[in-house]
Protein backbone atom coordinates (compact mmCIF):
# COMPACT_ATOMS: atom_id res chain seq x y z
CA UNK A 1 0.00 0.00 0.00
CA UNK A 2 2.64 2.73 1.09
CA UNK A 3 4.42 1.57 -2.74
CA UNK A 4 1.00 2.46 -4.29
CA UNK A 5 0.66 5.74 -2.06
CA UNK A 6 4.37 6.90 -3.21
CA UNK A 7 3.74 6.09 -6.63
CA UNK A 8 0.58 7.75 -6.55
CA UNK A 9 1.96 10.81 -5.10
CA UNK A 10 4.78 10.73 -7.44
CA UNK A 11 2.79 10.90 -10.68
CA UNK A 12 0.89 13.77 -9.36
CA UNK A 13 3.61 15.90 -9.13
CA UNK A 14 4.90 15.01 -12.24
CA UNK A 15 1.62 15.66 -13.74
CA UNK A 16 1.69 19.00 -12.13
CA UNK A 17 5.65 19.72 -13.22
CA UNK A 18 4.53 18.30 -16.70
CA UNK A 19 1.88 21.17 -16.62
CA UNK A 20 3.43 24.21 -15.54
CA UNK A 21 7.49 23.56 -17.73
CA UNK A 22 7.57 26.26 -20.20
CA UNK A 23 10.37 25.61 -23.09
CA UNK A 24 11.43 29.24 -24.66
CA UNK A 25 13.36 28.18 -27.45
CA UNK A 26 14.74 30.66 -30.39
CA UNK A 27 12.69 30.70 -33.44
CA UNK A 28 15.11 29.90 -35.99
CA UNK A 29 12.64 29.07 -38.63
CA UNK A 30 10.93 32.28 -38.32
CA UNK A 31 14.50 34.15 -38.52
CA UNK A 32 15.64 31.70 -41.34
CA UNK A 33 12.82 32.63 -43.67
CA UNK A 34 12.67 36.59 -42.62
CA UNK A 35 16.33 36.22 -43.65
CA UNK A 36 16.37 34.12 -46.76
CA UNK A 37 13.36 36.82 -47.86
CA UNK A 38 15.46 40.09 -47.23
CA UNK A 39 18.46 38.60 -48.74
CA UNK A 40 16.61 37.59 -52.09
CA UNK A 41 14.87 41.06 -52.55
CA UNK A 42 18.32 42.97 -51.60
CA UNK A 43 20.05 40.56 -54.43
CA UNK A 44 16.80 40.97 -56.38
CA UNK A 45 16.31 36.84 -56.25
CA UNK A 46 12.72 36.61 -57.87
CA UNK A 47 10.98 35.13 -55.07
CA UNK A 48 7.28 33.26 -55.63
CA UNK A 49 4.14 35.13 -55.26
CA UNK A 50 2.88 32.62 -52.61
CA UNK A 51 3.15 29.38 -51.85
CA UNK A 52 1.08 26.68 -51.82
CA UNK A 53 -1.59 26.43 -49.17
CA UNK A 54 -0.41 24.02 -46.55
CA UNK A 55 -3.20 20.82 -47.36
CA UNK A 56 -2.99 18.75 -43.96
CA UNK A 57 -3.73 14.80 -44.50
CA UNK A 58 -7.09 14.23 -41.94
CA UNK A 59 -7.17 10.67 -42.76
CA UNK A 60 -5.13 9.64 -39.77
CA UNK A 61 -7.32 10.83 -36.77
CA UNK A 62 -5.70 8.35 -34.20
CA UNK A 63 -3.05 10.43 -35.15
CA UNK A 64 -5.35 13.71 -34.58
CA UNK A 65 -5.91 12.20 -31.25
CA UNK A 66 -2.48 11.92 -29.85
CA UNK A 67 -1.65 15.57 -30.61
CA UNK A 68 -4.97 17.15 -28.88
CA UNK A 69 -3.68 14.90 -25.89
CA UNK A 70 -0.27 15.90 -25.99
CA UNK A 71 -1.44 19.85 -26.37
CA UNK A 72 -3.66 19.07 -23.10
CA UNK A 73 -1.41 17.32 -20.73
CA UNK A 74 2.13 18.08 -22.78
CA UNK A 75 4.74 20.78 -21.80
CA UNK A 76 3.69 24.08 -23.93
CA UNK A 77 6.49 26.45 -25.91
CA UNK A 78 6.45 29.84 -25.25
CA UNK A 79 7.12 31.47 -28.43
CA UNK A 80 9.15 34.60 -28.70
CA UNK A 81 5.85 35.75 -31.11
CA UNK A 82 3.59 34.68 -33.61
CA UNK A 83 4.47 36.63 -36.44
CA UNK A 84 3.83 35.79 -39.83
CA UNK A 85 5.86 37.92 -41.55
CA UNK A 86 9.04 40.14 -40.03
CA UNK A 87 7.96 43.68 -41.03
CA UNK A 88 7.35 47.55 -39.61
CA UNK A 89 9.06 50.29 -41.21
CA UNK A 90 12.32 50.17 -40.03
CA UNK A 91 12.66 46.93 -41.08
CA UNK A 92 11.44 47.42 -44.31
CA UNK A 93 13.32 51.05 -44.43
CA UNK A 94 17.09 49.36 -43.66
CA UNK A 95 16.20 46.62 -46.16
CA UNK A 96 15.70 49.26 -48.53
CA UNK A 97 18.83 50.90 -47.31
CA UNK A 98 20.67 47.85 -47.94
CA UNK A 99 19.66 47.44 -51.27
CA UNK A 100 20.27 50.61 -52.62
CA UNK A 101 24.38 50.37 -51.01
CA UNK A 102 23.94 47.14 -52.77
CA UNK A 103 23.29 48.69 -55.87
CA UNK A 104 26.06 50.94 -55.66
CA UNK A 105 28.47 48.52 -54.18
CA UNK A 106 27.81 45.64 -57.09
CA UNK A 107 30.68 47.58 -59.07
CA UNK A 108 33.20 46.63 -56.30
CA UNK A 109 32.12 43.10 -55.69
CA UNK A 110 32.60 42.18 -59.49
CA UNK A 111 35.57 43.92 -59.46
CA UNK A 112 37.12 42.09 -56.39
CA UNK A 113 37.26 45.48 -54.15
CA UNK A 114 34.55 44.44 -51.45
CA UNK A 115 33.74 40.88 -50.15
CA UNK A 116 31.11 38.97 -47.91
CA UNK A 117 33.09 38.06 -45.12
CA UNK A 118 32.05 34.50 -42.72
CA UNK A 119 29.97 36.64 -40.55
CA UNK A 120 28.16 38.25 -43.35
CA UNK A 121 29.48 41.58 -43.23
CA UNK A 122 31.36 43.60 -46.14
CA UNK A 123 34.80 44.20 -45.83
CA UNK A 124 37.21 45.73 -48.04
CA UNK A 125 39.18 43.33 -49.96
CA UNK A 126 41.46 45.07 -52.71
CA UNK A 127 41.71 48.89 -53.49
CA UNK A 128 44.33 48.90 -56.31
CA UNK A 129 43.40 50.32 -59.68
CA UNK A 130 41.03 52.24 -57.66
CA UNK A 131 40.96 56.84 -57.52
CA UNK A 132 41.54 58.07 -54.05
CA UNK A 133 37.84 59.17 -54.32
CA UNK A 134 36.62 55.80 -55.33
CA UNK A 135 38.12 54.02 -52.15
CA UNK A 136 36.46 56.83 -50.19
CA UNK A 137 33.23 56.21 -51.47
CA UNK A 138 33.71 52.42 -51.00
CA UNK A 139 34.60 52.73 -47.26
CA UNK A 140 31.37 54.87 -46.87
CA UNK A 141 28.92 52.41 -48.52
CA UNK A 142 31.11 49.61 -46.44
CA UNK A 143 30.09 51.19 -42.91
CA UNK A 144 27.08 52.16 -43.90
CA UNK A 145 26.09 48.99 -45.30
CA UNK A 146 27.56 46.83 -42.25
CA UNK A 147 25.69 49.76 -39.86
CA UNK A 148 22.24 48.71 -41.80
CA UNK A 149 22.99 45.00 -41.63
CA UNK A 150 23.93 45.61 -37.60
CA UNK A 151 20.47 47.75 -37.04
CA UNK A 152 18.31 44.92 -39.44
CA UNK A 153 19.45 42.14 -37.09
CA UNK A 154 18.65 44.09 -33.96
CA UNK A 155 14.85 44.83 -35.55
CA UNK A 156 14.29 41.41 -36.60
CA UNK A 157 15.23 39.96 -33.11
CA UNK A 158 13.26 43.11 -32.13
CA UNK A 159 9.67 42.41 -34.18
CA UNK A 160 10.49 38.95 -33.14
CA UNK A 161 10.52 39.28 -29.39
CA UNK A 162 13.77 37.95 -28.99
CA UNK A 163 16.31 38.92 -26.74
CA UNK A 164 18.91 41.62 -27.52
CA UNK A 165 21.59 39.00 -25.83
CA UNK A 166 20.35 36.57 -28.80
CA UNK A 167 21.30 39.03 -32.01
CA UNK A 168 24.36 36.93 -32.49
CA UNK A 169 22.12 34.39 -34.02
CA UNK A 170 19.57 36.77 -36.17
CA UNK A 171 22.95 37.92 -37.64
CA UNK A 172 24.28 34.43 -37.92
CA UNK A 173 21.58 33.20 -40.09
CA UNK A 174 21.39 36.16 -42.51
CA UNK A 175 25.09 35.48 -42.70
CA UNK A 176 24.54 31.93 -44.23
CA UNK A 177 22.15 33.79 -46.30
CA UNK A 178 24.32 36.72 -47.83
CA UNK A 179 26.82 34.12 -48.45
CA UNK A 180 25.09 31.12 -49.73
CA UNK A 181 23.37 33.49 -52.39
CA UNK A 182 26.17 35.60 -53.39
CA UNK A 183 28.28 34.60 -56.15
CA UNK A 184 31.76 32.58 -54.57
CA UNK A 185 33.71 35.44 -56.26
CA UNK A 186 32.30 38.15 -53.84
CA UNK A 187 33.36 35.78 -50.61
CA UNK A 188 35.96 36.51 -49.03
Amino acid sequence: MRIFRNAMVFTTLFAVAACVTVNIYFPTQKVDQAAEKIVDQVYGIEQPDSEAPETKDDSSSLSRMFEVVADCFGPTAAYAQDATTVSNPAIRELKNQIAANHQQLKPYYDAGAVKIGTDGMLTIANTSGLSVAQQAELKRLVRADNSARNSLYSEVAKALGIAQSEVGKVKDIFAKHWRDKAPAAWLQ
